[in-house]
């Protein structure tokens, strides 16, 4: 299975949605999440259907009136159940429909707030009480692991990153570069999923397993 996190910065330009489209076809992605899509509600059914007919969407707008987290399962390779979504994450059950293999995965788009991430940091860690099989954990945090992972010229917050590894090594994450220290997309996941082909680093992260 191919899955793939993108954090999109808007949804809504035409042009972005067939360059989505055309990432999604070229590269057989089977699972892609969008973060911070920015599409509000009435517009999300008509984008859907003009461009991801060959997938179905799961969208947190229960939880967050911007739909900050789209998830898009290929009908015809996986089928994709949610188990639980608030406006900070979408943690769903992955089958592959040829070998019948399951994963579960957890979509996350971090809060700009420190408090509300501590909220999403106890939210995983309950998950995982729940976790029997592979577990692969992606999105943007909002937060880096070390403080040379910052891009941009804003301080680190030290008790914040330090929340953030706390939640890692609780949650018996590991984490996955393929970038270099800047890489725009954070992939985490549990030893118990083998990886196939290496994932590529596209200002997105795709991963191949």
């Amino acid at each position: 299975m191919i899955f793939c996190s993108w954090n999109t910065r808007g949804l809504n330009d035409p042009l972005k949605q067939r360059e989505v489209v055309s990432l999604l076809h070229h590269h057989r992605i089977d699972v892609l999440d969008l973060i911070e899509t920015r599409v509000k509600l009435r517009r999300s059914e008509s984008i859907i259907k003009g461009s991801f007919n060959a997938f179905h969407v799961v969208c947190n707008y229960d939880s967050h009136l911007n739909g900050r987290i789209w998830v898009l399962s290929r009908k015809s390779s996986v089928h994709l159940t949610v188990l639980a979504a608030n406006s900070q994450f979408v943690h769903a059950k992955v089958t592959h429909l040829t070998s019948q293999i399951c994963y579960l995965i957890t979509v996350v788009y971090g809060s700009n707030s420190g408090e509300q991430r501590r909220a999403l940091w106890r939210d995983m860690a309950n998950i995982l009480s729940s976790v029997n099989t592979g577990w692969l954990v992606l999105g943007d945090f909002n937060v880096v692991r070390i403080a040379t992972e910052r891009i941009s010229s804003c301080p680190v917050d030290l008790c914040e990153m330090e929340d953030f590894n706390n939640c890692v090594s609780l949650c018996h994450l590991e984490d996955l570069k393929g970038g270099g220290a800047n890489s725009p997309g954070l992939i985490i996941r549990t030893g118990w999923i083998e990886f196939g082909q290496s994932w590529i680093e596209l200002s997105l992260t795709l991963l191949g397993c």
